[in-house]
């Protein structure tokens, strides 16, 4: 079997490579062990300094944040339309034409 077979473009793998390294570096962080997996990494061997990686951390859980908040926006938004909708009598919604 090849190594590659034509697989995700170089783009889409980055964005698959960056997941996974979310999800691995986020189950780290919960299990209170992401420091000593850091500790043990040989970064010459890796070919980038732990500073790159804690920056790339720190401002991809910022983006993450941002994406939670704002799909949290729009579940409550969700929500409350309907909460409302729910209120409207059979005839609101027809002549709203619901």
């Amino acid at each position: 079997m090849p190594c590659h077979d034509g697989g995700p473009s170089p783009e889409s793998m980055d964005v698959v490579l960056d997941a996974m390294l979310c999800g691995i570096a986020s189950t780290l962080e919960k299990q209170n062990c992401l420091q000593q997996v850091l500790d043990s990494v040989d970064w010459c061997e890796v070919g980038i300094t732990r500073q790159i990686f804690d920056v790339w951390w720190a401002e991809h859980k910022q983006r993450d944040s941002v994406r939670r908040n704002a799909e949290q926006a729009r579940r409550d938004h969700k929500q409350r339309r309907q909460e409302a909708l729910d209120r409207l009598s059979p005839e609101d919604r027809r002549l709203l034409g619901l």
